[in-house]
């Protein structure tokens, strides 16, 4: 009785283990963060990499901006000189925002990025400009 009850311990200490180490790798290993998502969009939205661009985005906003090709369309009528800094990230389990500050040479604009955890996959749902010293066109 004493032996059972010993084997089915070890069982369960080696089955609480596995999990335990499991997660510390899951959280070790490289995943993809909000941040390197909206790194990702405005880098390829820079370099004029539509294929990237669009990829980032989720919906509601996949569905606005259609296909890439009307995302290149929209990116050619915005001056795209600008620094980016990636700033406060709120996460929650399945979403994210993201504070994103672009300094343009005709001033200043922060985003809010809205983000969803898509299939595991972090994607842009929305933008929303939350200050803006004349740098939105």
């Amino acid at each position: 009785m004493i032996a059972v009850t010993l084997t089915r311990a070890r069982v369960l200490i080696a089955a609480v283990a596995a999990a335990v180490i499991s997660a510390i790798w899951w959280l070790l290993t490289a995943h993809e963060t909000p941040e390197d998502v909206v790194r990702t969009y405005f880098d390829a939205a820079v370099h004029k990499d539509c294929a990237t661009a669009f990829a980032q985005l989720g919906e509601p906003m996949r569905s606005t901006v259609v296909d890439e090709q009307r995302l290149c369309a929209r990116a050619d009528g915005d001056d795209l000189r600008y620094a980016r800094i990636v700033g406060h990230t709120t996460l929650r389990t399945d979403s994210a925002k993201v504070t994103v500050e672009l300094v343009r040479p005709n001033g200043t604009l922060t985003d809010e990025v809205t983000m969803t955890l898509v299939n595991g996959h972090w994607k842009i749902a929305s933008f929303e400009v939350i200050q803006s010293n004349h740098g939105h066109k």
